[in-house]
């Protein structure tokens, strides 16, 4: 049986041309996308508005007794909600007695 081999190696000439070929298409591929995006070549400026640092709390504790104080005046007291509707806001223990001795307006009879 008979060894085939190759006899002769590529030619330069055809590696040149070879090699000339992908650098014409690179060329014509980064034209192309100059042409079709003029802008993309150019990095625009980030619209991105810049994030404020986080507030951080000094005393949580402190923080959280002042919030506490807020709500226990907001639900012991009396006040305005909506002035215009005359909707106002009662402390909650007169408004829970309130609805377990008249009911809701409106609340099916049986539901109670």
């Amino acid at each position: 049986m008979s060894e085939r081999v190759e006899t002769q190696d590529v030619s330069i000439a055809l590696a040149l041309k070879l090699a000339g070929g992908a650098c014409a298409m690179l060329i014509a591929c980064a034209l192309l996308i100059v042409w079709i995006a003029p802008g993309s070549l150019h990095p625009r400026p980030s619209s991105v508005p810049s994030v404020p640092a986080p507030v951080l709390q000094i005393n949580p504790r402190a923080d959280m007794a002042r919030f506490k104080a807020e709500e226990e005046a907001e639900m012991t007291s009396y006040g305005w909600v909506d002035r215009d509707k005359g909707v106002v806001r009662l402390p909650i223990g007169l408004a829970m007695a309130k609805v377990a001795k008249d009911g809701i307006a409106g609340w099916p009879a049986e539901a109670r």
